[in-house]
């Protein structure tokens, strides 16, 4: 079974970034992405320290604007309106998950030139007719550790276990890549009567422990881009222990789909800033 190290794969992406970003800055554009990031979810806390760490070393800027989850709709628009109009912001990300009580769509309805997450409206349709403005990082991450695998995504059976923002992405960027995609959620019943027959199953649910190995056929690439915390530990769907004895791939959380979606990220800033 192999182990598919994100770690390792970022890393050699950010060699290639880190080029791109020299030549930006011998032009005096600095790659810049400000990241809005409302409460105090433990997750996304992580992920934002992720996404500042990795831009440091490769030369490139995350500026973090941390609201209080009883900030307005209006507010966060007012923000994002202000970094539409800064040059030297190349990307903006309204980090999810937002409180219940705010609407992503309301948030972010300015949000477009500058959305390297493709999380506005106009964009996910984008992403669904085949011509996104950016890849959405997650998704991006998947398909690269699929292909990492040793697997073809053209033609294969593919079960997305997570019917949510970031399960749509992944679905929508497999299809793209002619796979044969079926989309699950934690509520679908007879969850294993689908997982079973799927060359690659990715899970995004955020439910620790969803997926055991008497879900998995015998040689089937799992991508577990759950994330939640349990226990003080961050956790995926997978249970990998059992996951790992059917598995031919799969991926580790922390250290699999995290760390390549903070490249992926990146990258999309990257290539905004190229544009200016």
């Amino acid at each position: 079974m192999k182990i598919l190290d994100g770690k390792a794969l970022a890393a050699k992406k950010y060699k290639k970034l880190s080029i791109r970003v020299a030549a930006l800055r011998k032009r005096g554009i600095t790659p810049t992405c400000a990241i809005i990031i409302v409460g105090d979810n433990a997750p996304s806390q992580v992920y934002v320290r992720l996404k500042q760490k990795a831009a440091e070393k490769i030369g490139t800027e995350v500026r973090i604007i941390a609201l209080s989850r009883t900030v307005s709709e209006e507010f966060i628009r007012e923000h994002i309106q202000k970094l539409n109009a800064d040059s030297t912001v190349h990307g903006i990300i309204a980090q999810l998950p937002l409180p219940k009580a705010l609407s992503l769509d309301r948030c972010i309805e300015e949000l477009i030139d500058k959305d390297v997450d493709s999380t506005h409206p106009i964009n996910m349709g984008r992403l669904f007719a085949g011509k996104p403005l950016f890849p959405p990082p997650t998704a991006q991450s998947v398909v690269e550790l699929i292909k990492a695998a040793g697997a073809k995504l053209k033609g294969a059976d593919i079960v997305v276990v997570g019917a949510g923002f970031f399960g749509k992405q992944i679905a929508a960027l497999c299809l793209a890549h002619e796979a044969t995609v079926v989309m699950t959620h934690k509520y679908t019943r007879g969850l294993a009567s689908y997982t079973r027959r799927a060359d690659i199953v990715i899970s995004v649910a955020g439910v620790p422990g969803l997926i055991k190995g008497a879900m998995i056929k015998k040689g089937a690439v799992v991508i577990d881009a759950g994330i939640s915390v349990k226990d003080g530990k961050v956790v995926g769907d997978v249970d990998f222990k059992s996951v790992s004895k059917k598995a031919t791939a799969l991926t580790p959380v922390p250290g699999g789909v995290g760390p390549m979606t903070v490249a992926c990220l990146l990258e999309n800033v990257i290539a905004r800033a190229e544009q200016d």
